[in-house]
Formats: structure tokens, C-alpha cells, sequence
């Protein structure tokens, strides 16, 4: 995550995933049911945020999600959003995700250039997590013009095949690249390192998010 230290960001750590296997919705409504649903965890003590965490939320093939009544898949592909918690939460006012769809239905082709779903799906992952380091409340800095806001918006759809050196035979990750407000550019640090931002399919936990606040 040092990538991202010229926005005021620093590593991470990842905390164990908390996955749902029975008895969930097979629709979602991201608007209510989502936000409900994140509330409900965090008031029976399954997720404990601060104000440094991030919550990505990846759906089955079973599971659909809208918004407004729009399917995400293939409108949106993929979206942030938070949740007022303060109110009952006294560590932290919000809690930040992002919903990331199954990438082999209504997404497949239309949601990354790459023919492999694992591939846009992680591209799609490491979209989400910069756009909340960089502008949470969506409320940041911008770009040219308003709707280019956060990091990764002036690189849409610009993919990187990263080796993870942290794991074994190093696993090739797909990422997306960034831009840099510091060298004013896509994925370029100086003349020669590449700008990039590896994510994992887990909770995050951000350290010095709230630097990134705006």
C-alpha cells in the first residue's frame, strides 16, 4: 500500500472474512437491504469497525443486486457506498464497503476487457478500494471534471497484471492502475516505476484512511 502513501495512506492488514452460506437473499436492493444488512452486523458484534476500516462485499452467482431498481450487473458493474453508524457506534460515524458482483452472468464481458472473470473481478476489487482510500464519502477531489472523482477514475479500465510476492510460486493478481496526483499521470512514478495497487478478496482494514478523509 505505499502506492497510495501521497494520498495520506498506508498499509493494511486483512482480518478474517466473514462469509454468509445459508439463508441469505438471493435479490438485493443496495439502496435498503444492503445498509440494513452491514447495520445488523455491526450491532450483533460480527463486524467491529474503526474508522480505518473497508468491507468488500463479493455476491455469489446466485445472488442479484439493484439500485434504485437497476440491475448493477452489467449498468454499474460494481459500486462503493457507506453506512451511518454513529448514532449507536460511538469508535466510528460510518462503515465503508463496496458490493462486487459475480462476474460470470450478466456482468461477463461488460464489466473489463479481459475474456477471464477471476481477472475482472479482481480489477473490479482494486477499483473499489482505491476509490474509498482516496474518496469515501465521495465528497474528494476530482479530476478534469466532477465525475472522474478519486484515484482510479483516470484510469478506468486501464489493467495490470501484478505478481503477488507474497504468495507462494508468486500468483499473477489483476489490478487496476491508479492515478497520481503527484506526478500527474496513469500509473507512473517518475520515469520508469509503475503505479499500482495490489487487493486481496478479503476484509481490509485500512490503516490512516481517515488521512484519505475529506
Amino acid at each position: 500500500m505505499d502506492v497510495l502513501a501521497e494520498y495520506g495512506v498506508g498499509k493494511g492488514i486483512v482480518k478474517t472474512p466473514h462469509v454468509e452460506k445459508t439463508n441469505y437473499l438471493t435479490s438485493l436492493e443496495g439502496n435498503t437491504d444492503l445498509p440494513a444488512y452491514l447495520t445488523n452486523l455491526v450491532k450483533t458484534g460480527v463486524l467491529q469497525p474503526n474508522k480505518n476500516s473497508f468491507y468488500p462485499i463479493h455476491l455469489s452467482p446466485t445472488v442479484n443486486v439493484t439500485l434504485g431498481g437497476v440491475p448493477v450487473c452489467p449498468n454499474y458493474c460494481n459500486y462503493m457506498g457507506w453506512v451511518w453508524i454513529g448514532s449507536f457506534y460511538p469508535k466510528t460515524p460510518y462503515i465503508y464497503y463496496s458490493v462486487i458482483p459475480d462476474q460470470t452472468g450478466a456482468c461477463k464481458d461488460n464489466c473489463g476487457y479481459s475474456p477471464n472473470p477471476l481477472s475482472n473481478t479482481q480489477a473490479l476489487a482494486s477499483v473499489q478500494l482505491v476509490n474509498t482510500l482516496t474518496n469515501p464519502l465521495q465528497r474528494g477531489w476530482y479530476y478534469g471534471v466532477q465525475y472522474q472523482s478519486a484515484a482510479r477514475m483516470s484510469c478506468s479500465w486501464r489493467q495490470y497484471p501484478l505478481k503477488d510476492l507474497s504468495s507462494a510460486g508468486g500468483k499473477i493478481v489483476t489490478v487496476q492502475r491508479v492515478w497520481s496526483n503527484k506526478y500527474q499521470a496513469v500509473s507512473l512514478i517518475g520515469p520508469i516505476q509503475t503505479f499500482f495497487i495490489i487487493v486481496f478478496f478479503l476484509f481490509w482494514l485500512v490503516s490512516n484512511l481517515s488521512e484519505a478523509l475529506c
